[in-house]
């Protein structure tokens, strides 16, 4: 099987914002916050030029999605981040995921939104909760670039030319992981326990997320995948490596990415882990044509490491590990 390197991710998930306006049911944030607002952790203007630039010098054309473990839209930079991964990466997707509540902020819903595409962006994806009614009235009847549903439109999470610009309003999400724990291709997950209980046994299933997605944190740590709300696997700080390439390729990932592609997730946040991933037989490369080999006791020494020190983000505890605490 020989030394594998593993091919460029899909998508790369940045964070702008930890920290949301609401507090949804089915939301991680509860895993990490005690109530919604502040005090609000954002990414700065030096570390997003420093993400930038470094998948800039890797000639890597990843999707870049703006989202993870709060409102991206709080954070008062982020047109400035859009316009500094637009200027280092002029043929890249661009999105930003948002609940839209922050549209509503002076100069107002249409001026804001008229910076976030000036400066680059392609899509916003709004999530229309009950609380987001009052902005999605209003960005009904913004002309400058095309309005869209999801189901029923576009999908959010296929990738588009630099030139295409879209809002696409998703239907209430929350909603939706209630009733049907799904919304279009999109499955609730329980975000490793920090959003629903934990599996009492892992799954014997492969996980693509690693192979797929990136993800850094606001301040430059990068998770092992978006589904890690409290980061108790982790797989560096971009700062570390000159080359992201490098740093997609260290030893927390590969061998994350061993254990997952022989259906083992008993490490981690991994083990009581719910998601299931598509078109898995297409692994570890986009053809399925290669192999990673077993884990060996290098890989467990790797993943040892890459726990170390205990998670990232202080959890708070949910009620169903409140009660696993006291038993």
């Amino acid at each position: 099987m020989g030394t594998y390197h593993q091919e460029r991710p899909n998508t790369i998930k940045v964070e702008l914002t930890e920290g949301c306006n609401l507090y949804c049911q089915m939301c991680g944030l509860r895993g990490i916050r005690e109530k919604p607002g502040g005090p609000y952790l954002f990414m700065g203007l030096d570390m997003a030029r420093v993400i930038s630039r470094r998948i800039s010098k890797a000639g890597w054309n990843s999707k870049i999605e703006f989202t993870m473990r709060g409102e991206p839209l709080l954070n008062p930079d982020t047109a400035r981040i859009i316009r500094i991964f637009r200027k280092d990466l002029p043929n890249t997707h661009i999105m930003v995921t948002s609940n839209g509540i922050p549209l509503l902020r002076k100069p107002g819903v249409f001026k804001n939104l008229d910076r976030l595409f000036h400066c680059g962006l392609n899509i916003l994806a709004m999530d229309c909760y009950e609380a987001s009614k009052k902005t999605e009235a209003q960005v009904r009847q913004y002309r400058d670039v095309p309005v869209t549903d999801y189901p029923g439109g576009p999908s959010p999470y296929s990738k588009v030319k630099a030139s295409v610009q879209r809002i696409i309003l998703i239907e209430d999400f929350e909603k939706a992981a209630i009733e049907a724990s799904r919304l279009g291709n999109k499955i609730v997950n329980n975000h490793c326990g920090a959003g629903a209980p934990q599996l009492e046994e892992p799954l014997a299933k492969r996980c693509a997320r690693p192979f797929r997605e990136l993800v850094f944190r606001f301040d430059g740590n990068v998770l092992l995948c978006c589904n890690s709300w409290r980061g108790l696997y982790k797989c560096g700080d971009v700062e570390d490596y000159e080359s992201v390439d490098d740093l997609w390729n260290n030893a927390a990932f590969m061998a994350a990415r061993r254990k997952l592609y022989h259906k083992d997730r008993d490490f981690g946040e991994c083990a009581g882990c719910d998601n299931t991933s598509f078109r898995v037989g297409l692994l570890p490369d986009y053809r399925g044509q290669k192999k990673l080999r077993k884990p060996n006791l290098e890989d467990e020494k790797a993943i040892h490491r890459a726990m170390k020190g205990g998670p990232w983000t202080e959890p708070v505890l949910r009620p169903w590990e409140s009660e696993e605490k006291e038993d």
